[in-house]
């Protein structure tokens, strides 16, 4: 009987072991891939939204607006109504606010008298 030398059987038995690795190895990514196909068989789909994107920062500091402006009225009295919200954008001409004209009626009833 012929015997294999040692150094051959354990080359034999090495690459053998690479080649069952490498096999499992690929049927393990196919086996995976194929899950993936039927999991969701056209793709990656994401139904899109319009929408606000709200990023909360939590920081310490002092805000500033970019621009002042001095808002004034011909006569004073006390508010009826504010038409406008914080940060909205308003033009020449728009109505801002609207005084009461009970306490508009009192103080020219009272420059009348004086």
């Amino acid at each position: 009987m012929k015997t294999i030398p040692r150094r051959t059987s354990v080359r034999f038995v090495l690459l053998t072991a690479i080649a069952v690795s490498a096999a499992v190895g690929v049927w393990m990514l196919m086996a995976r891939a194929a899950t993936e196909r039927q999991a969701n068989p056209a793709g990656s789909v994401v139904e899109i939204i319009a929408g606000d994107i709200e990023e909360v920062v939590t920081a310490q500091g002092k805000l500033e607006p970019k621009e002042y402006v001095d808002v004034g009225a011909q006569v004073s009295g006390q508010l009826k109504r504010v038409a406008v919200g914080i940060g909205e954008n308003v033009k020449a001409g728009d109505l801002i606010a609207e005084i009461d004209p009970k306490s508009m009626r009192r103080v020219s009833l009272g420059m009348k008298r004086g």
